[in-house]
């Protein structure tokens, strides 16, 4: 199966060889005065372009930091989230403070070293990560739970 790289390239030399034809049949067949006298037209054309291109560069630019800072908002919520939930696992009794505390240490280590979206080098997301989006590959899906209501009852006997 050929892969989307090679059919890039197939459609980007293309598309030059396209454009390089053109260029040599109308040296060929439109005279020099014709040519010259449509100059000042092409030029506003190719501002126009220039202009068009510039446009784009700048919305892609603001759109893809936009999501950066959007996955560094999240990021930093889940990770203040995490530490919230390990500091108020500090006021259980013992039997339940070490498992809240257990599991939020699980979650945070899951979250940076076990999940695949993240690269092993160094430690940058691959590309967008959610934690719960993370197509069931993410080991954090893999934690053990406590159903809440197992959670509660253990929580008020103690």
């Amino acid at each position: 199966m050929l892969s989307t790289a090679f059919f890039g390239g197939v459609v980007i030399l293309a598309s030059v060889l396209t454009a390089i034809a053109g260029l040599v049949v109308a040296r060929r067949r439109i005279p020099l005065p014709v040519r010259e006298r449509h100059t000042t037209a092409v030029g506003t054309i190719y501002a126009a372009v220039y202009v068009l291109f510039g446009l784009a560069a700048g919305f892609s630019l603001f759109s893809v930091w936009q999501e950066f800072q959007t996955a560094y908002k999240t990021t930093e919520a889940e990770a203040s989230s995490v530490e919230t939930i390990y500091r108020l696992g500090g006021g259980f009794p013992e039997p339940v403070r070490g498992q809240v505390q257990q599991l939020a240490e699980s979650y945070a280590r899951a979250a940076v070293e076990e999940c695949p979206c993240w690269s092993r080098r160094n430690r940058a997301p691959t590309r967008t990560h959610s934690s719960m989006n993370c197509g069931g590959a993410c080991k954090i899906s893999n934690l053990p739970r406590m159903p809440r209501a197992r959670f509660a009852r253990k929580r008020w006997r103690n």
